[in-house]
């Protein structure tokens, strides 16, 4: 039917550390109990959770769908929750009362969060957020977000857009996205705003005002070339950290990244055996801290070949890379063996290398095999810790075998 109700409720033992005062100082849930430590923190504390959902939604073949539901649950730990725990509360009790829509219609969709949140330390919390996606045709897209998340609402199962609440309190955002398609389709404009900022102040606490903004700009040559740019600034500030919390606040950091591509890919190759393709990329980055301000640049060439008889594939990348510090530092995403991936940091002065191929000698089995690194015009620190060392290149190899049942 239409509407349905739910109830829920458990008990769970939780590993955690009880202290003289009969509080909780750490949660330390784990699968392991094989040392003196941790069969000590086993079993030390209980937490149980009671609550309700009820929930009502139009027909799947409506015009405009809709649905919506509240919940409210409550959340109990046996010992209260010390505020040298670093968890979401301080306190023993978790309440809370929530309510949430969803709307869709031809070409949008909108949804609506809204929840007061009750614990020992703050009472009421109240916090929402909307956001809708509108798209007039295939040609324009149009992205909206507020949210208002105060200081100690607390949510430990919540998150938007990804996000979890717990990082996301005691502050207002709002996002606006945009995309167009232009020029027979051949030119694609994405850009947004997303702008935070803090409600109240915390003593000594980092200020949560945060701007980033980005426009990108794709382009199809031909079928087979393809140039894009995208530039992104972010940047943050802080207020004076001391007790009287007064004077203006200070620049703590600003990000600006600035990307060239050049694609060609001809999809289809003249020879039946194998198809190349190539892609070249050049990122600049700048960052500024406080009076200091760094740059830093790569520049990479990427070459693919498709072994249509063999179902292989084989990539060869090479790039310099160049920067004053890690703070201008580039950042690289490269695939690794098959299913993985890195995201790597390029700072002061060096080569880039990559080599990845896959083979798929049949449906059920695939090997994988990657050789990646940098190569430093100069020894430095490589590592960190007893793994520290001091040398020229950081290069790793990986091998990886795939079967499938």
């Amino acid at each position: 039917g239409p509407a349905n109700l739910m109830l829920f409720a458990s008990n769970r033992a939780i590993d955690a550390k009880v202290n003289a005062s009969d509080s909780i100082q750490t949660l330390s849930p784990s699968a392991s109990h094989q040392t003196e430590s941790q069969l000590a923190l086993e079993d030390a504390a209980s937490s149980s959770v009671i609550g309700a959902r009820g929930e009502v939604k139009t027909n799947d073949t409506a015009a405009i769908y809709i649905k919506a539901g509240a919940t409210a649950y409550e959340l109990r730990y046996d010992h209260p929750i010390s505020a040298t725990a670093n968890q979401y509360f301080t306190g023993s009790t978790l309440s809370m009362a929530g309510f949430d829509a969803l709307v869709i219609g031809g070409n949008f969709s909108s949804t609506i969060d809204a929840a007061v949140s009750n614990h020992d330390i703050v009472r009421n919390a109240g916090a929402f957020s909307v956001s809708s996606l509108f798209e007039a045709d295939s040609n324009i897209g149009l992205s909206l977000m507020f949210r208002h998340i105060p200081n100690g609402f607390v949510s430990p199962f919540g998150k938007i857009s990804g996000g979890a609440i717990s990082s996301l309190s005691n502050a207002d955002g709002f996002y606006i996205g945009v995309q167009l398609s232009a020029l027979s389709k051949r030119l694609r404009i994405s850009a947004y705003a997303d702008i935070e900022n803090q409600m109240a102040s915390n003593k000594n606490v980092f200020e949560k005002q945060k701007n980033d903004y980005l426009a990108s700009f794709r382009y199809k040559a031909t079928n087979a070339l393809e140039l894009s740019a995208t530039v992104r600034d972010n940047w943050n500030s802080n207020p004076p950290q001391d007790s009287t919390l007064t004077g203006t606040q200070n620049a703590y950091g600003q990000t600006t990244n600035i990307r060239f591509e050049a694609s060609y890919d001809p999809k289809q190759s003249p020879s039946p055996t194998m198809e190349a393709s190539l892609k070249t990329r050049y990122e600049f980055v700048r960052n500024v801290t406080g009076d200091s301000a760094k740059t830093g640049w790569l520049a990479l060439e990427e070459i693919k070949f498709k072994i249509k008889p063999i179902h292989s594939e084989l990539v060869v990348s090479a790039g310099r890379f160049q920067t004053d510090s890690y703070n201008s530092s580039v950042w690289l995403y490269e695939p690794s063996v098959w299913g993985t991936g890195t995201n790597n940091a390029l700072d002061i002065k060096g080569w880039r290398v990559d080599v990845r191929t896959v083979l798929h000698a049949w449906k059920s089995f695939a090997c994988s095999f990657n050789f990646s690194g940098s190569i430093y015009d100069s020894p430095r620190t490589i590592g960190s810790g007893a793994s520290a060392r001091t040398g020229t290149n950081d290069l790793n190899a990986a091998i990886q075998l795939d079967f499938g049942i």
